[in-house]
């Protein structure tokens, strides 16, 4: 993966229609996870109580055109008026909103192939804006702002400053804004293509759908805190004991060394089964952190019985303090002479195929219908979906959890176009 090195380095050529450039200025990816101000409201994940977590959905400006060169130039600039423009739901797609034209086609690009290049004379642009608060109690903070998924490509500017771009219509966009926000309003302007070079790993059998559509999330967080974590919780003594080690990523972002509480905890409702905790020295950037213990006895997690335990990932004190909660099951999935087994039991799937797609929103699907779709599937005696062809809404992964689906996950490629014959 090539990342781009500046904005101005791409003139000639804009990053959407640079096959060289995939994103600038973003965050590395991470596991999902919401980083709540104690452990109560950690474990009920109760995100209209935390205060460092905003969401910015709901209506912003938007301005439609049917290619680039029309686009609204110096939008992002606070001084733009855009009282004019048109109103929009954030998330959503354009299409479904009256701008556009849904394309389905089924093996074929929805343009012709002329890679790397992509369509410059019809490719629609979506320009958005809104204003925000940021609160004097995140001061002294570094603030964030997610994009769950834009389709296919975007630029970001706070306040008429340049921050990044991104593309991957399927794939959390994070970019820290710390140094372009201030506490009161602010401004948060959004340039998405509905083609880019990106688009030629993305040929989903499905109807082709543009724009903001999954949440737009504003959060604060301090120095010293979890940037990414792995969960092992796996079977062993004959598949009766867990076994579990968790892998953190520790971020110090501040310029000097710094001594931080750590504590991982495993819960059995209130019963703590595995406990651990330390103040490890964390130097300036990336820090390693690893937890193991076990369970004896331990209860599996199954599709017939899905036993689940609680995870609590706890660092900092004071006003730095942050706790990170997740559901976790013990489990493990092998193929042993050409058949599958979960905990060490043969397994026949039966399932089916899921796209992420409603009849009247599209590529914007809620809660309650990720969860009639699963419960349709196991009124059909279904024990399986597939992902296809790229990651799901990150609810949908916790409602298979509780709901209790085997997930086949797949990765946002799908390039069939290329073996159609012309």
């Amino acid at each position: 993966m090539l990342i781009a090195s500046s904005l101005a380095a791409a003139e000639d050529r804009p990053y959407w229609n640079d096959i060289e450039v995939i994103r600038e200025n973003t965050e590395a990816p991470r596991a999902h996870f919401i980083a709540y101000p104690n452990v109560p409201t950690a474990k009920s994940s109760a995100i209209m109580r935390n205060p460092y977590h905003r969401l910015l959905n709901g209506v912003w400006k938007f301005n439609y055109v049917g290619k680039p060169a029309d686009r609204p130039a110096g939008f992002h600039e606070s001084a733009y008026d855009v009282s004019g423009w048109a109103d929009i739901d954030v998330p959503s797609n354009w299409e479904r909103q009256g701008f556009g034209i849904p394309i389905y086609i089924n093996v074929p690009y929805p343009f012709e192939i002329d890679e790397p290049n992509v369509p410059v004379d019809d490719n629609p642009v979506g320009s958005y804006r809104r204003d925000f608060e940021v609160p004097e109690s995140w001061t002294g903070r570094d603030i964030f702002i997610q994009f769950g998924a834009v389709s296919s490509a975007m630029y970001l500017w706070i306040n008429g400053s340049y921050v990044g771009y991104s593309e991957g219509s399927k794939t959390p966009s994070e970019f820290d804004i710390s140094s372009f926000v201030n506490a009161g309003n602010n401004t948060v302007a959004v340039e998405v293509y509905r083609w880019s070079t990106g688009s030629y790993l993305e040929d989903q059998d499905f109807w082709s759908l543009s724009g903001i559509q999954r949440d737009v999330s504003l959060y604060a967080r301090p120095k010293q805190r979890v940037r990414d974590y792995f969960v092992h919780a796996g079977l062993v003594n004959e598949y009766s004991d867990g076994e579990f080690r968790i892998d953190i990523e520790l971020e110090n972002a501040a310029e000097k060394a710094a001594r931080v509480p750590v504590r991982v905890t495993v819960l059995d409702g209130d019963e703590v089964l595995i406990e651990s905790e330390d103040k490890p020295k964390l130097e300036p950037g990336a820090n390693a952190h690893s937890v193991e213990g076990s369970i004896p006895g331990v209860r599996q997690w199954s599709a017939e019985i899905p036993n689940l335990y609680t995870l609590v990932i706890e660092t900092g004190e004071g006003e730095g303090k942050e706790v990170i909660s997740q559901q976790i099951g013990f489990r493990s999935s092998e193929i042993i002479n050409g058949r599958f087994l979960i905990n060490g039991r043969l397994v026949k799937l039966k399932g089916v195929n899921l796209h992420e797609h409603d009849d009247v929103t599209g590529h914007v699907v809620d809660e309650l219908t990720m969860m009639g779709d699963i419960k349709l599937m196991k009124g059909a005696n279904l024990n399986a979906v597939r992902n296809s062809h790229y990651p799901l809404p990150e609810a949908g992964y916790e409602l298979t959890t509780y709901l209790v689906l085997d997930v086949v996950d797949e990765a946002n490629v799908e390039s069939h176009g290329y073996g159609y014959d012309h």
